[in-house]
């Protein structure tokens, strides 16, 4: 039993330190290899990874310049000796236990892909990421969605059999940015590829700043908006008609709200729209409220308007310049 770990960075110097630690003490149970794909970083990320080279089964890789994360994995691909592959952010921190648990679960079953679900607490820290926070834990509720075969793939912390990302790989590495070239690559695996989301198995994600959420959205969005329809129309995430409707009333409400303070719309229509946004999304509210306050329900009700819009505007950008082939 052996694996590869893949870890693209590009400037995340001050998450380091928890990355590597995750990785202590895990050799005394399992040979492996950590494939550190630095992307150009002008911070201090190379020379606090040599820090780990007399701790850990480390090699470090350097590129000259940054060119995205999607050429960076592509490069530690090559340079990985394992049949099976550990795909990881390095703005993450796990127990070692949790990464053995989600190996033997993915040997034990014969998955092809498995997913580690993501701890909250880093995400409560800022008010975007509440917002996020409510939004995603809204969706999976009305999915249902508990551990089992959930068609959903990110490289923040994933493990894959080499010859499944053979089949639908290499990353596109057009992508300049962190945006949905992991996602793509769920979109083009068949049917009968053997997907497991793990709920009880999770990890720690940064999400320093409500700009950062913000900006996701948008670059994410754009880059779905960018999609052709046949494609939207096989996508696990937009193929989900409680995140249309919800997505539909927002903007609506968006809309209606510069009628309203152009004089252009009565605003009646706009308190009815308020009512259906509320209602609509009224667990998610309660679950706020129960969590954060009372006050926190204006936070999410306008911060949830601004990262639909944020994300509306990136697929509607998506739409009007869409992507080059290459």
């Amino acid at each position: 039993m052996s694996f590869s770990v893949v870890a693209a960075n590009y400037n995340k110097e001050h998450f380091l330190e928890s990355f590597f630690e995750s990785f202590i003490g895990i050799s005394e149970h399992i040979e492996y290899e950590l494939i550190f794909i630095d992307d150009g970083s002008i911070d201090r990320s190379i020379q606090i990874a040599e820090s780990y080279k007399t701790q850990l089964p480390l090699k470090i890789i350097s590129l000259e310049k940054n060119q995205g994360p999607a050429t960076a994995r592509n490069t530690g691909i090559r340079e990985a000796t394992h049949s099976t592959i550990i795909f990881c952010d390095t703005d993450i921190a796990f127990k070692p236990s949790v990464l053995l648990e989600g190996y033997k679960l993915f040997l034990d079953n014969n998955y092809d892909v498995l997913t580690f679900n993501l701890d909250i607490l880093p995400l409560t820290k800022t008010t975007m990421g509440r917002v996020y926070l409510l939004e995603e834990w809204e969706n999976l509720e009305v999915e249902k969605t508990q551990s089992g075969p959930h068609r959903y793939f990110t490289t923040t912390l994933s493990i894959v059999k080499r010859e499944w990302f053979n089949m639908v790989g290499p990353f596109d590495e057009s992508f300049k940015g962190a945006d949905i070239e992991d996602l793509l690559l769920g979109f083009k695996s068949s049917r009968e590829t053997r997907f497991w989301f793990s709920k009880e198995l999770t990890f720690r994600h940064a999400y320093p700043s409500n700009s950062l959420v913000l900006k996701k959205a948008f670059t994410r969005a754009f880059q779905l908006g960018q999609l052709s329809i046949k494609d939207m129309a096989e996508n696990p995430i937009l193929d989900n008609s409680f995140r249309k409707l919800c997505y539909f009333i927002s903007c609506l409400w968006i809309l209606c709200l510069i009628l309203v303070l152009t004089s252009l719309m009565s605003i009646k229509i706009f308190i009815y729209l308020t009512v259906a946004e509320i209602f609509i999304h009224y667990k998610a509210y309660l679950l706020g409220i129960r969590n954060y306050g009372l006050f926190f329900i204006f936070g999410l009700f306008f911060g949830r308007l601004i990262y639909v819009l944020s994300a509306s505007t990136g697929f509607v950008l998506g739409k009007v310049y869409p992507k080059k082939a290459v």
